[in-house]
């Protein structure tokens, strides 16, 4: 395998906060790991996200808890989820699909490599 382009998701209408967290943000990290597991030199992962995700208010954004998608997925998704619920029952949806579009970029080995040269801030 050469590359992977991971575009896959459901919308705010597709299902609950929960859902849309698990299969959105967790599924991203599923995703990433079963790539990077087979991974050769030259080998290329794309994860897309939405622009939902830079359009929520950076104060409602829990990215302290994003690291928690690699140590304990469980515990990473009730509290995605229950910073969701802090919205109006009908805006929850709404509010899960945009945080876990935002996400799209998390903690990684290569990632600290990008910050530590001083190229550009990757993780969350």
């Amino acid at each position: 395998m050469r590359a992977v382009v991971h575009t896959a998701g459901i919308s705010p209408q597709m299902g609950t906060a929960d859902k849309i967290i698990r299969i959105n943000a967790l599924g991203t990290v599923n995703i990433t790991e079963a790539a990077l597991s087979v991974a050769t030199e030259g080998f290329a992962l794309v994860n897309l996200a939405s622009i939902a995700g830079h359009m929520t208010l950076r104060l409602v954004i829990p990215k302290r808890i994003f690291r928690l998608a690699l140590t304990d997925r469980d515990r990473f998704t009730a509290k995605l989820a229950a910073g969701a619920s802090r919205a109006p029952k009908g805006m929850r949806p709404g509010l899960a699909y945009s945080l876990s579009k935002n996400f799209g970029s998390f903690d990684t080995a290569m990632g600290r490599l990008e910050e530590k040269s001083g190229s550009g801030k990757l993780t969350g």
